[in-house]
């Protein structure tokens, strides 16, 4: 299944946000591995300065991180780039009210973690559709 995401998305380039290394490390070995354009970076403000100068499709990002959370994020990117698939991963937070939350944003999906790859790449197979 994967390999299909990866031939979806042969043109995406997916940007991570997240300030844990092995995260931004391990998701970076599976989208290399398969010819994707993946940048990782450690912070919200990071990433603003990126989108600014490369066209991003994927953003996945963690809601705690320093400086601006995952929330604040994606509302201003929902701003100027309403169409770009965004992910929010997370290990805080009531279930059922961080979903709704994250609806009201405009966030497509969120992933508790930990979580594996494979959860991801699912995730990316059905908003990909």
């Amino acid at each position: 299944m994967s390999q299909t995401v990866f031939n979806t998305m042969k043109d995406f380039c997916t940007l991570l946000i997240d300030d844990d290394d092995l995260i931004r490390d391990s998701l970076g070995i599976v989208f290399n591995a398969n010819s994707q354009q993946f940048i990782a970076v450690e912070s919200a403000e990071k990433g603003f300065d990126l989108i600014e100068k490369k066209k991003i499709d994927v953003i996945i990002c963690d809601y705690r991180l320093p400086g601006m959370n995952g929330f604040e994020f994606f509302k201003r990117v929902s701003k100027f780039l309403p169409n770009v698939v965004k992910i929010l991963i997370t290990a805080y937070g009531d279930d059922e009210e961080l979903c709704s939350l994250a609806k009201e944003i405009g966030i497509d999906a969120v992933i508790k973690k930990p979580f594996s790859p494979e959860i991801i790449l699912n995730a990316l197979t059905e908003l990909l559709k």
